[in-house]
């Protein structure tokens, strides 16, 4: 099973390295990040079916009420947390990538990456991926100075639910079209949208929560091959 996520590696190789162990049993999860060193898409990770919670602190947690405040309809995290990087955010759930820090002008996401492409929204956001300068490596988009974070109010969510065609950009647009700000495919399929989950009910009919990696779980196709809708 390969899965291959539009904007950004599926999870750091050190996540990663706990979940090899299942490739045999469920076959290959590929993230989509064109411009990854193995050239088909990203990095490889392995789903796991040992049925564990697969959360830690809050990088599995979807948005909370305080998270979801303020914005008008159609903007801010949504209720999946889609935030990207440089939106301000109040935890780990509202972004997509799960990763909200202080850089100093404010907690801010943190898409995670594997080259600088993935790291750039222009003209509005030009980051780069503190992967070391290694093409293929995991990291975090960072800022390359002093950085205030994007209202959250002001993301304007994605309108695509999960099953809906996707289309992969390469760079830090990649995913937004969707409500869960990811885009995703398995194998050959087509690339369709996709969201966190923390339990069967939060993907809709035709998808299951699955183990990703140790902290992470989302709503993938409970077949193969799928269709797009």
């Amino acid at each position: 099973m390969l899965l291959r996520d539009r904007h950004t590696s599926l999870a750091a190789s050190s996540l990663a390295l706990g979940v090899l162990a299942a490739l045999a049993a469920c076959g290959e999860l590929k993230t989509a990040a064109p411009d990854d060193a193995d050239g088909d898409g990203g990095s490889r990770a392995t789903p796991r079916d040992d049925g564990s919670s697969g959360t830690s602190g809050t990088s599995g947690a979807l948005p909370g009420d305080q998270a979801k405040k303020d914005p008008p309809p159609g903007f801010g995290p949504g209720p999946y947390g889609a935030l990207p990087s440089g939106y301000c955010c109040d935890d780990d759930g509202d972004c997509r990538s799960r990763r909200c820090e202080d850089l100093g002008g404010g907690k801010v996401c943190r898409d995670s990456c594997r080259s600088d492409s993935t790291c750039r929204r222009s003209p509005e956001l030009e980051w780069t991926c503190d992967n070391g300068g290694t093409p293929g490596a995991p990291g975090f988009c960072k800022p390359d100075g002093a950085f205030t974070c994007i209202p959250a109010a002001e993301f304007e969510l994605g309108t695509r639910a999960a099953g809906e065609c996707c289309t992969a950009t390469g760079d830090g647009f990649a995913g937004l079209e969707c409500v869960g700000g990811s885009c995703v495919a398995i194998g050959e399929s087509p690339f369709i949208c996709n969201h966190r989950c923390l339990q069967p009910k939060d993907c809709p009919s035709g998808f299951v929560c699955q183990q990703i990696t140790d902290d992470r779980k989302e709503c993938i196709p409970a077949n193969r091959p799928y269709t797009c809708k």
